[in-house]
């Protein structure tokens, strides 16, 4: 469908068990794409990975640049579903068509908090569930020192979206996430509609 193709890496064998699971969720994560997104042109490999995953979920999806997907699954976890792969599609294909709209972000924090927090809230779009990674609670002293220091051209990816010293697990998922939930409340727009907003604009609006 317009381009967008799947390939699954199996080898050895490992996702046989899966394979119905992955072509469900593709067939429809594909099809909002291009209802949402107008997405076009991407290839998605699906391959087997107990490292590369969400242990909660037993899944886990990687965008790199505007045309290419990497969906691991760890079939050994007793934990993936179509849902959590069809959201997870859904994630990584907003990533891809933000690139092709905007060109990289995250060369400072609330670059990424955006670009994150609009992919998590288009899973929620689509699936009507927010995604575990957002559902975090966050300590307010620690949102306002983050918000301080959204323009730093310098700083630690993995802190702010991995937690580690005094940021939690997922801190900047569930950050970016809010942000974006603001603007899409106080703007009328969707996180589809929000694909090629640039994330000044959005924090402009929800950090007012």
């Amino acid at each position: 469908m317009r381009g967008i193709s799947r390939h699954i890496a199996n080898g050895g064998g490992e996702l046989s068990g899966s394979i119905g699971l992955i072509e469900s969720a593709f067939e429809k994560a594909t099809r909002f794409a291009v209802e949402d997104l107008n997405a076009s042109n991407i290839d998605v490999v699906f391959r087997a990975s107990s490292s590369g995953v969400i242990p909660e979920i037993g899944v886990g999806g990687l965008a790199d640049g505007s045309s290419y997907i990497t969906v691991c699954l760890d079939p050994g976890s007793g934990k993936i579903d179509e849902m959590s792969l069809l959201a997870s599609l859904l994630h990584e294909f907003h990533h891809c068509m933000r690139f092709r709209e905007l060109g990289h972000e995250g060369g400072n924090p609330g670059e990424a908090l955006i670009c994150e927090g609009a992919a998590c809230l288009y899973e929620e779009q689509r699936t009507g569930r927010k995604p575990v990674y957002a559902d975090v609670a966050l300590d307010e002293d620690s949102v306002k020192v983050a918000m301080s220091k959204l323009h730093e051209t310098e700083y630690d990816y993995c802190k702010w979206f991995f937690g580690t010293g005094s940021m939690v697990r997922w801190f900047g998922y569930a950050l970016g996430y809010r942000l974006c939930k603001a603007y899409s409340e106080q703007t009328g727009r969707t996180a589809s509609e929000m694909v090629n907003v640039p994330a000044d604009k959005v924090l402009k609006v929800s950090s007012a």
